[in-house]
């Protein structure tokens, strides 16, 4: 997935999701998941792919879209 998305930034970079749009997508998926959030982390990963989220970008982002998405259930900042 990681060339697909590195041809598609070649040819179509305004089309082309940025690593910060993923994890934001990321975000999002968990925060609707509330107190279903997997807590293994190779449980999220299996959740991203079937999402079409990039390895590298959930590799990166996971422990922040993690938090963010915590927060965002219940309630602290």
């Amino acid at each position: 997935m990681d060339e697909l998305e590195k041809s598609a930034a070649t040819y179509s970079s305004h089309l082309s999701k940025t690593g910060r749009d993923w994890a934001a997508f990321m975000t999002e998926m968990l925060t609707e998941m509330g107190d279903e959030i997997p807590s293994l982390p190779s449980e999220r990963y299996a959740l991203y792919k079937k999402h079409k989220v990039p390895e590298s970008v959930y590799l990166e982002f996971d422990a922040d879209a993690t938090n963010k998405a915590l927060r965002k259930i219940y309630g602290k900042s």
